[in-house]
């Protein structure tokens, strides 16, 4: 018969493995690299459960805060160029376009701060609602509401301050420091 540590992290596993490794999918971009991140997650919570001294998990999304993190400094550490050139199957302009999109939006997020983006992700990426959400941020469910409801509001703001101008002349993330 399992014990009760180990009946626990089994309930983590189960509940946040898919929220954990999805995560860091969207974060990395890698499923390959999200998969071992998240290895590296859970055996982490195995190794050191009994040092858990709040919310499960919490404590849990915290070490795979970490880990991703962590990741990211090393791969950053170690990246090399590639051997070959892309394969151009998207024309530059298209490519272009996407990376500068996706640039904003990942500036947008990043100003919304390491919560606000971690709420963000679980309310809309892992389809969690506020009450699971408040379980593994400690938060009350109503605090998670208004906090969900702040960060849509400056991202909604922050991505419209992206936009095109009404003469169709290209706007940047800084261009309210510009006008």
């Amino acid at each position: 018969m399992p014990s009760d540590t180990q009946h626990e992290i089994e309930v983590l596993f189960q509940r946040y493995a898919r929220g954990v490794g999805g995560y860091a999918v969207t974060v990395l971009g890698n499923a390959a690299e999200a998969e071992d991140v998240t290895a590296r997650v859970f055996l982490t919570v195995v190794s050191k459960f009994a040092q858990c001294r709040r919310e499960p998990a919490g404590w849990l999304w915290a070490i795979a805060r970490n880990e991703i993190a962590r990741h990211v400094r090393d791969r950053r550490a170690n990246a090399e160029l590639p051997d070959e050139l892309a394969d151009g199957a998207d024309p530059p302009p298209l490519v272009a376009e996407r990376n500068e999109s996706t640039r904003w939006l990942a500036e947008a997020l990043e100003e919304l701060g390491e919560e606000q983006h971690k709420l963000i992700y679980m309310k809309f990426f892992q389809d969690m609602n506020n009450l699971q959400i408040a379980a593994a941020t400690g938060l009350s469910a109503g605090n998670v509401g208004v906090r969900l409801h702040r960060a849509i509001k400056r991202l909604r703001a922050r991505l419209g301050d992206l936009a095109p101008t009404p003469d169709g002349t290209e706007r940047g993330p800084h261009a309210r420091a510009t006008e």
